[in-house]
């Protein structure tokens, strides 16, 4: 027996840094958007960890110009957030 539907939310995240060489950027003077967007994600999955019946997902990660040598300016990821409480999945938006 169905006792409810899990609305859905979904996101498209932009995270702006600066892109810079690996080897000659010192580690304090870098503004890497792919650390800023693992902060994000670790984020979400303790949030949702914590609320019983939030379910979030990091779907899709796009770095903007990836080269093994390039600190990353700019990346992009998917969110999509599901609860069957509507003021839940409002709350999570507005709080992230």
């Amino acid at each position: 027996m169905v006792t409810a539907i899990a609305g859905q939310t979904r996101a498209r995240i932009f995270i702006e840094g600066m892109a810079g060489h690996a080897g000659t950027t010192p580690m304090n003077m870098r503004r890497d958007a792919l650390a800023g967007a693992a902060e994000c994600v670790l984020t979400i999955e303790q949030y949702a960890s914590s609320t019983p019946a939030l379910v979030a997902t990091v779907g899709e990660l796009r770095i903007a110009s990836p080269a093994s040598n390039v600190i990353p300016g700019s990346v992009e990821f998917t969110l999509d957030i599901r609860d069957a409480d509507e003021d839940i999945r409002r709350n999570f938006c507005a709080a992230h």
